[in-house]
């Protein structure tokens, strides 16, 4: 992940609507992440763009497993470092930066892998892929959710998109169960959470006044620039929805 995009979660611009979860669906869809990922007490969990800690602290309290929380942002490992310092968790999670195309573990180390809203921002996903599936011990679950595209958009709107980097970087469905087939999952589970990406757009327009309000805002905020037509036009065009994957490492 680029300086570009740590910098769009760090400015803080997003917090207003994703709330310390920085991603569609919040605490909720992560609950349904641990649902479809099978967390136990006993389970070793990888929480990979672990943001600022809320959903692994969570994890922590709600099923007592223990948490590897990995960013790109050292920011954002601090952030979550107070955080469960602060709820005295950190005999039970711990962060650290890291890269999820280039994982800092041994082998057949964790029961589960999460990964919210993050998978679309590597720029090699089949690297990523590959990483999780050498990392999760047989037996294990990869749960991840995030944004996907239903219709072909062409590099050129995308490349209008890049200060927003989880949509030009977004694929199609079918592209992001190819990369996870090819890794070696089996079992694919796909639920559709479009609706939380919806509510999403929604909250924005309300809570500045107008879409092009929230875009001012996040121009001035992050220093990103983005054009209010691009970003029409990639909506209309590439119609982004939010999924929930889930798959298992089977032996072959």
């Amino acid at each position: 992940m680029d300086r570009s995009t740590t910098g769009l979660y760090e400015s803080g611009v997003l917090d207003g609507l994703l709330g310390d979860t920085l991603h569609p669906g919040g605490i909720e869809l992560s609950k349904r992440l641990a649902e479809v990922a099978q967390i136990t007490r006993n389970a070793s969990v990888l929480d990979i763009a672990s943001g600022k800690g809320h959903t692994a602290s969570f994890l922590c309290r709600q099923y007592g497993c223990k948490v590897v929380g990995i960013d790109s942002s050292f920011n954002m490992v601090a952030w979550a470092q107070e955080r469960v310092e602060a709820e005295k968790l950190t005999h039970m999670v711990q962060f650290l930066a890291a890269d999820a195309e280039n994982l800092p573990f041994p082998g057949c180390q964790f029961d589960v892998v999460i990964c919210e809203c993050s998978f679309s921002l590597f720029r090699d996903k089949e690297k990523a892929a590959g990483e999780i599936w050498r990392v999760l011990r047989f037996g294990g679950r990869l749960a991840l959710a995030d944004i996907f595209l239903r219709r072909e958009v062409t590099p050129e709107l995308k490349a209008q998109l890049n200060s927003i980097p989880c949509l030009a970087q977004a694929q199609g469905l079918t592209d992001y169960l190819r990369v996870l087939e090819q890794a070696g999952f089996q079992d694919i589970l796909v639920e559709d959470h479009s609706r939380e990406l919806k509510k999403i757009a929604w909250e924005a327009a309300i809570s500045y006044g107008s879409l092009q309000g929230f875009l001012t805002k996040l121009t001035a905020e992050s220093g990103v620039t983005l054009s209010t037509q691009a970003y029409l036009d990639f909506v209309k065009k590439g119609k982004p929805g939010y999924a929930l994957i889930a798959a298992t490492k089977r032996r072959v």
